[in-house]
Protein backbone atom coordinates (compact mmCIF):
# COMPACT_ATOMS: atom_id res chain seq x y z
CA UNK A 1 0.00 0.00 0.00
CA UNK A 2 1.11 3.22 -1.18
CA UNK A 3 0.01 6.24 1.20
CA UNK A 4 1.20 9.93 -0.18
CA UNK A 5 1.53 12.59 2.56
CA UNK A 6 1.50 16.26 1.16
CA UNK A 7 3.37 18.51 4.37
CA UNK A 8 4.05 22.00 4.87
CA UNK A 9 5.89 21.27 7.74
CA UNK A 10 3.41 22.92 10.10
CA UNK A 11 1.35 21.09 13.69
CA UNK A 12 -1.07 19.94 11.28
CA UNK A 13 1.10 18.08 8.74
CA UNK A 14 2.62 16.83 11.45
CA UNK A 15 -0.21 15.23 12.89
CA UNK A 16 -1.16 13.73 9.56
CA UNK A 17 2.16 12.45 8.80
CA UNK A 18 1.50 10.58 12.95
CA UNK A 19 -1.75 9.19 11.61
CA UNK A 20 -0.12 8.01 7.75
CA UNK A 21 2.58 6.57 9.66
CA UNK A 22 -0.25 4.60 12.18
CA UNK A 23 -2.07 3.01 8.67
CA UNK A 24 1.07 2.31 7.31
CA UNK A 25 2.27 0.25 10.39
CA UNK A 26 -0.99 -2.03 10.72
CA UNK A 27 -1.40 -2.45 6.53
CA UNK A 28 2.26 -2.84 5.46
CA UNK A 29 2.00 0.33 3.73
CA UNK A 30 4.94 2.80 2.04
CA UNK A 31 4.93 6.37 2.76
CA UNK A 32 5.99 9.37 0.85
CA UNK A 33 6.03 12.45 1.78
CA UNK A 34 5.88 15.28 -0.30
CA UNK A 35 6.45 18.75 -0.14
CA UNK A 36 5.34 21.23 -2.49
CA UNK A 37 7.04 24.83 -2.96
CA UNK A 38 5.28 27.92 -4.53
CA UNK A 39 7.90 30.41 -6.45
CA UNK A 40 7.17 34.11 -5.62
CA UNK A 41 5.30 35.69 -8.52
CA UNK A 42 6.88 38.85 -9.60
CA UNK A 43 6.21 41.33 -12.16
CA UNK A 44 7.70 40.32 -15.55
CA UNK A 45 10.02 38.21 -13.67
CA UNK A 46 12.01 41.16 -12.90
CA UNK A 47 13.96 39.22 -9.94
CA UNK A 48 14.84 35.90 -11.30
CA UNK A 49 17.91 36.01 -10.20
CA UNK A 50 16.64 36.32 -6.73
CA UNK A 51 13.82 33.94 -6.89
CA UNK A 52 15.84 31.17 -8.37
CA UNK A 53 18.65 31.50 -5.19
CA UNK A 54 14.99 31.55 -2.84
CA UNK A 55 14.13 28.78 -4.24
CA UNK A 56 17.32 26.57 -4.27
CA UNK A 57 17.51 27.36 -0.97
CA UNK A 58 13.90 26.84 -0.24
CA UNK A 59 13.94 23.37 -1.98
CA UNK A 60 17.69 22.38 -0.27
CA UNK A 61 15.95 22.88 3.39
CA UNK A 62 12.82 21.09 2.30
CA UNK A 63 14.51 17.52 1.32
CA UNK A 64 16.89 17.89 4.37
CA UNK A 65 13.54 18.29 6.67
CA UNK A 66 12.39 15.40 4.78
CA UNK A 67 15.36 12.99 5.04
CA UNK A 68 15.04 13.59 9.11
CA UNK A 69 11.54 12.67 9.18
CA UNK A 70 11.88 9.49 7.23
CA UNK A 71 14.91 8.65 8.96
CA UNK A 72 13.08 8.87 12.37
CA UNK A 73 9.97 6.89 11.20
CA UNK A 74 12.00 4.11 9.45
CA UNK A 75 14.39 3.97 12.98
CA UNK A 76 11.47 4.15 15.18
CA UNK A 77 8.81 2.59 13.66
CA UNK A 78 10.33 0.41 11.07
CA UNK A 79 8.13 2.00 8.67
CA UNK A 80 9.63 2.49 4.87
CA UNK A 81 9.47 6.28 3.62
CA UNK A 82 11.13 8.29 1.26
CA UNK A 83 10.94 12.24 0.28
CA UNK A 84 9.97 14.75 -2.07
CA UNK A 85 10.11 18.01 -3.50
CA UNK A 86 8.23 19.03 -5.91
CA UNK A 87 7.87 22.85 -7.40
CA UNK A 88 4.68 23.92 -8.59
CA UNK A 89 0.79 24.87 -7.63
CA UNK A 90 0.80 22.77 -4.20
CA UNK A 91 -2.72 21.38 -5.10
CA UNK A 92 -1.90 20.15 -8.53
CA UNK A 93 1.53 19.24 -7.51
CA UNK A 94 -0.10 16.67 -4.99
CA UNK A 95 -2.81 15.74 -7.27
CA UNK A 96 -0.20 15.05 -10.06
CA UNK A 97 1.95 13.17 -7.60
CA UNK A 98 -0.32 10.73 -6.47
CA UNK A 99 -0.89 9.94 -9.81
CA UNK A 100 2.67 9.51 -10.99
CA UNK A 101 3.17 7.08 -8.00
CA UNK A 102 -0.32 5.04 -7.71
CA UNK A 103 -0.96 5.99 -4.39
CA UNK A 104 -3.76 4.10 -2.58
CA UNK A 105 -4.51 7.10 -0.21
CA UNK A 106 -3.46 10.48 0.54
CA UNK A 107 -3.34 11.71 4.13
CA UNK A 108 -3.59 15.61 4.77
CA UNK A 109 -3.36 17.86 7.60
CA UNK A 110 -6.89 20.09 7.23
CA UNK A 111 -5.21 23.27 7.88
CA UNK A 112 -1.54 24.40 8.07
CA UNK A 113 0.56 27.40 8.65
CA UNK A 114 -0.02 30.72 6.73
CA UNK A 115 1.60 34.13 6.37
CA UNK A 116 2.54 36.40 3.79
CA UNK A 117 4.58 34.73 2.40
CA UNK A 118 3.08 31.09 2.36
CA UNK A 119 -0.49 29.46 1.24
CA UNK A 120 -2.69 28.74 3.41
CA UNK A 121 -1.87 25.26 3.62
CA UNK A 122 -5.70 24.08 5.37
CA UNK A 123 -7.26 26.00 2.18
CA UNK A 124 -6.42 23.17 -0.28
CA UNK A 125 -7.74 20.43 1.72
CA UNK A 126 -11.05 20.65 0.27
CA UNK A 127 -9.14 20.75 -3.52
CA UNK A 128 -7.14 17.73 -2.91
CA UNK A 129 -10.05 16.09 -1.89
CA UNK A 130 -12.29 17.37 -4.73
CA UNK A 131 -9.51 16.43 -7.20
CA UNK A 132 -7.38 13.25 -6.04
CA UNK A 133 -7.37 10.16 -7.98
CA UNK A 134 -7.34 8.17 -4.53
CA UNK A 135 -9.34 8.14 -1.46
CA UNK A 136 -8.14 10.88 1.04
CA UNK A 137 -8.20 10.95 4.57
CA UNK A 138 -7.87 14.37 6.11
CA UNK A 139 -7.01 14.65 9.17
CA UNK A 140 -8.02 17.58 12.01
CA UNK A 141 -5.14 18.90 14.19
CA UNK A 142 -6.44 17.57 17.60
CA UNK A 143 -7.85 14.23 15.97
CA UNK A 144 -6.15 11.53 18.14
CA UNK A 145 -3.51 9.55 16.79
CA UNK A 146 -4.48 5.58 17.01
CA UNK A 147 -5.34 2.82 14.27
CA UNK A 148 -9.28 3.22 13.99
CA UNK A 149 -11.47 0.78 15.63
CA UNK A 150 -14.89 2.23 14.51
CA UNK A 151 -15.64 3.63 11.41
CA UNK A 152 -18.84 5.22 10.39
CA UNK A 153 -19.89 5.04 6.27
CA UNK A 154 -22.58 7.70 6.22
CA UNK A 155 -24.44 6.91 2.56
CA UNK A 156 -27.40 8.42 1.10
CA UNK A 157 -27.19 5.60 -2.08
CA UNK A 158 -25.85 7.71 -4.26
CA UNK A 159 -23.79 6.57 -7.44
CA UNK A 160 -20.17 5.02 -6.12
CA UNK A 161 -21.68 4.37 -2.37
CA UNK A 162 -21.31 0.37 -2.67
CA UNK A 163 -17.99 0.76 -4.43
CA UNK A 164 -16.52 2.75 -1.46
CA UNK A 165 -18.29 0.00 0.49
CA UNK A 166 -16.35 -2.29 -0.52
CA UNK A 167 -12.94 -0.77 -0.03
CA UNK A 168 -13.80 0.46 3.03
CA UNK A 169 -15.06 -3.02 3.99
CA UNK A 170 -11.74 -4.24 3.25
CA UNK A 171 -9.37 -1.49 4.27
CA UNK A 172 -11.44 -1.85 8.16
CA UNK A 173 -10.60 -5.81 8.25
CA UNK A 174 -6.81 -4.82 8.14
CA UNK A 175 -7.68 -2.74 11.47
CA UNK A 176 -9.75 -5.11 12.37
CA UNK A 177 -12.19 -2.12 12.89
CA UNK A 178 -15.56 -2.14 13.33
CA UNK A 179 -17.61 -1.08 10.74
CA UNK A 180 -21.48 1.02 10.80
CA UNK A 181 -23.38 2.01 7.74
CA UNK A 182 -25.57 4.72 8.78
CA UNK A 183 -28.13 6.52 7.11
CA UNK A 184 -29.38 9.78 8.32
CA UNK A 185 -33.46 10.01 7.40
CA UNK A 186 -36.34 12.25 8.19
CA UNK A 187 -38.24 9.50 9.02
CA UNK A 188 -37.56 5.92 9.77
CA UNK A 189 -39.16 4.00 6.77
CA UNK A 190 -39.05 -0.02 7.24
CA UNK A 191 -37.83 0.30 2.95
CA UNK A 192 -35.00 2.35 4.80
CA UNK A 193 -33.42 -0.29 6.97
CA UNK A 194 -34.23 -2.86 4.33
CA UNK A 195 -32.30 -0.80 1.69
CA UNK A 196 -29.53 -0.46 4.73
CA UNK A 197 -29.45 -4.34 5.32
CA UNK A 198 -29.13 -4.69 1.57
CA UNK A 199 -25.91 -2.23 1.16
CA UNK A 200 -24.67 -4.19 4.53
CA UNK A 201 -25.10 -7.80 3.19
CA UNK A 202 -23.71 -6.77 -0.33
CA UNK A 203 -20.31 -4.64 0.37
CA UNK A 204 -19.45 -8.40 2.64
CA UNK A 205 -19.76 -9.79 -0.47
CA UNK A 206 -16.47 -11.73 -1.93
CA UNK A 207 -14.86 -10.05 1.27
CA UNK A 208 -14.20 -12.81 3.53
CA UNK A 209 -15.68 -10.09 6.47
CA UNK A 210 -18.89 -9.93 8.33
CA UNK A 211 -21.58 -7.59 7.06
CA UNK A 212 -21.02 -4.35 8.22
CA UNK A 213 -23.68 -3.09 11.08
CA UNK A 214 -26.38 -0.95 9.95
CA UNK A 215 -28.36 2.11 10.63
CA UNK A 216 -31.61 4.67 10.16
CA UNK A 217 -30.94 7.53 12.32
CA UNK A 218 -34.41 9.08 11.98
CA UNK A 219 -33.12 13.23 12.12
CA UNK A 220 -34.70 16.70 10.51
CA UNK A 221 -31.12 17.56 10.10
CA UNK A 222 -28.44 15.30 8.50
CA UNK A 223 -25.22 17.59 10.10
CA UNK A 224 -26.69 17.08 13.61
CA UNK A 225 -27.91 13.41 12.94
CA UNK A 226 -24.06 12.48 11.93
CA UNK A 227 -22.97 14.61 14.69
CA UNK A 228 -25.57 13.14 17.60
CA UNK A 229 -24.81 9.26 16.03
CA UNK A 230 -20.61 10.02 16.09
CA UNK A 231 -20.99 11.07 19.45
CA UNK A 232 -22.82 7.89 20.69
CA UNK A 233 -21.44 5.27 19.09
CA UNK A 234 -17.79 6.93 20.31
CA UNK A 235 -16.83 6.16 16.88
CA UNK A 236 -13.11 7.43 15.74
CA UNK A 237 -13.25 8.05 11.41
CA UNK A 238 -16.01 8.99 9.10
CA UNK A 239 -16.76 7.66 5.57
CA UNK A 240 -17.97 9.02 2.47
CA UNK A 241 -18.37 8.73 -1.36
CA UNK A 242 -17.99 12.13 -3.18
CA UNK A 243 -17.83 12.42 -6.77
CA UNK A 244 -14.74 15.05 -8.48
CA UNK A 245 -15.26 18.14 -8.59
CA UNK A 246 -18.40 17.94 -6.63
CA UNK A 247 -17.04 17.20 -2.86
CA UNK A 248 -20.13 16.32 -1.18
CA UNK A 249 -22.75 18.06 -2.57
CA UNK A 250 -24.47 14.82 -3.16
CA UNK A 251 -24.93 14.43 0.45
CA UNK A 252 -24.25 17.21 2.14
CA UNK A 253 -24.29 21.37 1.75
CA UNK A 254 -20.92 23.18 1.49
CA UNK A 255 -21.33 24.37 4.82
CA UNK A 256 -21.31 21.25 6.26
CA UNK A 257 -18.57 20.05 4.33
CA UNK A 258 -16.45 22.65 5.51
CA UNK A 259 -17.57 21.39 9.40
CA UNK A 260 -16.75 17.92 8.77
CA UNK A 261 -13.02 18.41 6.56
CA UNK A 262 -11.99 21.84 8.61
CA UNK A 263 -13.53 21.50 12.14
CA UNK A 264 -14.44 17.70 12.82
CA UNK A 265 -12.19 16.26 15.92
CA UNK A 266 -12.08 12.95 13.92
CA UNK A 267 -10.24 12.07 11.19
CA UNK A 268 -12.45 12.32 7.36
CA UNK A 269 -11.87 9.61 4.65
CA UNK A 270 -13.30 10.17 1.23
CA UNK A 271 -13.61 7.57 -1.51
CA UNK A 272 -14.11 9.22 -5.33
CA UNK A 273 -17.30 7.39 -7.28
CA UNK A 274 -15.50 8.51 -10.60
CA UNK A 275 -18.27 10.51 -11.74
CA UNK A 276 -18.88 14.13 -12.55
CA UNK A 277 -21.59 16.86 -12.05
CA UNK A 278 -23.30 16.22 -15.10
CA UNK A 279 -24.43 12.98 -13.72
CA UNK A 280 -26.36 14.67 -11.13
Amino acid sequence: MKILVPTDFSKNAEKAIEYAAVIAKSTGGILKLLHVYTQPVTRNNVAYPLIFEETASAVKKAREQLEKCCAELSEEQGIQCEGQVNIGVIVDEIVKEAAASKADFIVIGSKGVSGLNKLLFGSNTASVIEKAPCPVFSVPVNAMVTPPKKIVFATNYQDGDMRALKKLTQLSSLFNAELTILHVSKEELKSERDLVEQYSKEAAKNSGSPPPYYYVLPHENTQQGINLFMESSEADLIALSTRKRNVFKRMFDPSLTKKLAYQSRMPLLAFHDGGDESAD
